[in-house]
Order: structure tokens, then C-alpha cells, then sequence
């Protein structure tokens, strides 16, 4: 629709990136229920060595700029090489992240950052985009094989609630924070 650069595709993409920002600790918080049981010490260290890494990256991205690669000029035309060195670095990320006790999925989102980041990106997205169209199915089939249809239905009420209420205070949490950094509520 072209509004992307307009003031509501910027907010629109502010909101978006800062959702994404606050899955970090919630990743962490969650992952923290399955196992043996809920630590609340250890899952606040988790949470609080997420979030210094989060704001260590972003601190260093605002002001340092782009990510310089090393070699970059020598692979940056090299379509396999940058399609299974962003792989290499996402697996690589997640799996130390999973070592270290914190959710893949945050480490692989980490990679993302600084592969978005860097000096390739504008190089890295076409190659990437065949393989992310394939890891969203297997993600979008791995959350359908999760769903427990008879649970949905015996819990009907709780999970509506839930749902309702997550919608809501997200709902809430958005205009809040906009109208705190100064956003018009008549921008469309």
C-alpha cells in the first residue's frame, strides 16, 4: 500500500519491533515452566542475562552502526555461502543459547539481529527467503502438532479468557506506550 514509510507504517514497525524485543524475556519465562519445576531465582537470572545481552546488542548496533563482516567483499556474491553462513550462525546461536539455559529460539533471534545488522543484509535476504518459507512451515506444523484439541475444548472458557485477556492487555500496552512517546491518536 506504500504507507510504510509514512508515520503509520513507522509506528507500525515500532510496535512490531518492540513485540518482538518483549518475546525475549517471555521465551525465557515460559521455557522455565516445562522440566522440573519453576525456580524463580534462576529464571530471573535467565531473564535478566537475556535482557543485558538484548540491550548490549542494541546499545552496540545504535552506536556502532552496521556490523562489519570480515571478507565480506569476497562472499557477498557467493549465494551458497551466505545462504549456509546465515544458517551456520542461526544454529550456532541457538544452540549455544540452549546450552546456556536460555530458549533457541532466542539465540536464533539474536542471530537474526546481527545478521540484519550487518553489512550483508541487503545481500543475505533474497538468499534466505526460499529457506525461511520452508522453516515457517515446519514452525506453523510443529505448533499445530502441539495444540491439543481436547484440552481446547474441555478448558474452553479458560482458554477464551486467556486469549481475550492476552489480546486486550496487549491492546492496552500498545496505546499506552504510544501516547507516552507522543504518538497522535487521529494517525492512521
Amino acid at each position: 500500500m506504500g504507507s510504510l514509510r509514512g508515520d503509520a507504517g513507522r509506528i507500525a514497525v515500532g510496535v512490531l519491533i518492540a513485540q518482538d524485543i518483549a518475546v525475549v524475556p517471555m521465551l525465557i519465562f515460559v521455557s522455565s515452566f516445562g522440566g522440573q519445576g519453576f525456580d524463580v531465582v534462576s529464571t530471573t537470572i535467565r531473564v535478566v542475562v537475556a535482557v543485558g545481552i538484548m540491550a548490549g546488542l542494541l546499545w552496540y548496533f545504535g552506536r556502532f552502526g552496521k556490523l562489519k563482516i570480515p571478507y565480506a567483499e569476497k562472499v557477498e556474491d557467493k549465494v551458497e555461502l551466505l545462504a549456509l553462513g546465515a544458517l551456520a550462525l542461526c544454529f550456532s546461536a541457538a544452540a549455544i543459547s540452549g546450552v546456556a539455559g536460555l530458549s533457541p529460539a532466542y539465540g536464533a533471534f539474536l542471530a537474526g539481529i546481527c545478521v540484519g545488522n550487518s553489512t550483508l543484509r541487503s545481500r543475505v535476504i533474497p538468499v534466505v527467503e526460499p529457506i525461511q518459507s520452508v522453516l515457517l512451515v515446519i514452525f506453523f506444523l510443529s505448533i499445530g502438532l502441539l495444540i491439543d484439541l481436547g484440552f481446547i475444548w474441555n478448558n474452553l472458557l479458560t482458554v477464551l479468557l486467556a486469549a481475550v485477556g492476552v489480546v486486550a492487555a496487549k491492546s492496552v500496552l500498545n496505546v499506552m506506550f504510544l501516547r507516552w512517546t507522543g504518538s497522535s491518536p487521529r494517525r492512521r
